[in-house]
């Protein structure tokens, strides 16, 4: 990539240099990406247990009344669920399972070309292709694509919010797209509305410090967020109404069942379990039929347990739960109750290299899937470095800022409300980015410094415009 971008392939250099190429290149190979995807499922597809087990059942729909009334949140997705399979009956899908599990793969391959165009925007070309590139490796063949959850369907959302933050220049069409997919995002993982969340706070801050705000202050802030009002406003109504319309095909729901998040907060303190899911609080929850009294036996659980474990154990079990949120480049792959429900695939390679049907996170005792997870632990170690290389950055763009303070918020969320690593994934298109971006720039910076300390490394924009005024001369 280096000797494209800046040796002596100038011809390739000035070809691959131009929004054009990128966006073909991009949109190539999400193609076979999709289609690589589809051969995988054909071989390795199976049904799996756990939450999803209930959230499939789109033809049960008086089946998920409990399950549905417990977890709210899961509603707008069921409803999504519905109308996917929906269409895969009419291209003669006869599985409602297996349209459910290529509608992710639509979703993860469209996820990673929107975060591909936005590393683009924010760092470059030279960012912008090797994300491609390791996204797809990293990313897209990972095996939750297999899986249709709010994993695999949530990812999209994040990244389409980014990209319309960076890459699109029409601010009303902007924001009312970044306000219709944080909404769709919210309703099918709540932890995608942090993207919008860190997106405001960067534009807040950066209207409040702007220099010719110095005597207008208050003006030169209000000015353009109250432009940008407006069609936020109205991509929140559209959103709001999609999703509702949406949730109507679900069943009717008892709202005294909901588990509200004191109950996440209090499965999160639980030191027994590291923050994990638990089994006994799912139990002792449902014990209480009313929300409120339910409510307030979590926090005055969560309360006792922050006082059992005092500072020092609250500091431990912080620890613990990022490490089983980032020591995983599998996203604890299989890790889950009944993962492997029902095989329907018919073996082959991928399905040796995933461990389907024989491979379980907790068992160290099997061979297979030892490549992938080898590979994927490399690639991830790879990809934390990398980020961390970022803070080494002299400048930071706002798209970079918005993806740091999403996944710092993240992270802290899942510190102190349940954790797992599987939660990572919705954000993936941004954690390889950013260490893309961090590798390059120490390149970049050891290139400098080969060269004697000579002028500032230029960045893969400003490559651009010299390659074009060179063209032009």
């Amino acid at each position: 990539m280096a000797f494209l971008l800046r040796g002596k392939f100038a011809g390739a250099r000035k070809l691959l240099a131009k929004k054009s190429t990128f966006v073909l290149l991009a949109s190539i190979c999400s193609i076979v990406l999709l289609l690589a995807q589809c051969y995988i499922v054909r071989s390795t597809w199976f049904e799996t247990g756990w939450d999803v087990g209930a959230m499939v059942r789109v033809d049960s729909l008086d089946a998920m009344t409990t399950y549905l009334s417990q977890y709210p949140n899961q509603v707008f997705l069921y409803g999504l669920f519905c109308i996917v399979a929906d269409v895969g009956s009419l291209f003669g899908l006869q599985s409602g399972y297996l349209s459910l599990v290529l509608g992710g793969c639509l979703c993860v391959t469209l996820a990673l070309w929107f975060s591909s165009q936005a590393a683009r925007s924010i760092f470059g070309y030279a960012v912008g292709y090797v994300t491609l590139a390791i996204s797809f490796c990293f990313v897209g063949f990972s095996p939750w694509f297999l899986v249709p959850y709010s994993d695999s369907y949530g990812i999209l959302c994040p990244s389409v919010v980014l990209f319309c933050y960076c890459c699109l220049g029409n601010r009303k069409v902007k924001w009312a797209l970044i306000a219709f997919f944080s909404f769709v995002g919210y309703s099918i993982k709540p932890t995608a509305i942090f993207v919008l969340f860190a997106l405001l706070f960067v534009e807040l801050c950066l209207g409040v410090t702007r220099r010719d705000a110095e005597r207008k202050r208050l003006s030169a802030v209000l000015n353009p967020a109250l432009a940008a009002l407006l069609p936020f406003i109205l991509g929140l109504v559209m959103a709001f109404g999609a999703t509702t319309a949406v949730k109507n095909l679900g069943p009717e729901l008892d709202p005294e069942r909901a588990y509200s998040m004191t109950h996440f907060l209090m499965m999160g303190a639980n030191a027994q379990t590291k923050g994990v899911f638990s089994e006994d609080d799912v139990v002792v929850s449902r014990l209480y039929s009313d929300k409120a009294s339910r409510q307030t036996m979590n926090i005055q659980e969560w309360e006792n347990r922050i006082a059992e474990m005092g500072p020092l154990g609250l500091a431990k079990l912080s620890l613990k739960k990022t490490l089983c949120n980032f020591a995983d480049g599998t996203f604890a792959w299989a890790d889950e109750g009944r993962f492997w429900a029902v095989l329907h695939g018919d073996g082959g390679c991928a399905a040796s290299y995933y461990g389907v049907g024989s491979f379980s996170s907790a068992d160290d005792g099997t061979a297979n899937s030892k490549l992938f997870q080898g590979v994927s632990q490399a690639a991830w170690l790879m990809v934390l470095c990398g980020m961390a290389l970022g803070f080494l950055r002299k400048k930071t763009e706002r798209g970079e800022l918005t993806a740091y303070l999403a996944l710092a918020a993240l992270a802290i969320f899942l510190m102190i409300f349940e954790c797992r690593a599987r939660y990572l994934y919705l954000y993936a298109p941004f954690f390889v980015m950013l260490g893309v971006a961090g590798w390059v720039g120490l390149y970049r910076r050891v290139e400098m410094v080969a060269r004697g300390g000579g002028g500032p490394c230029r960045r893969g924009s400003q490559l651009v415009a010299r390659h074009a005024s060179g063209s032009r001369n």
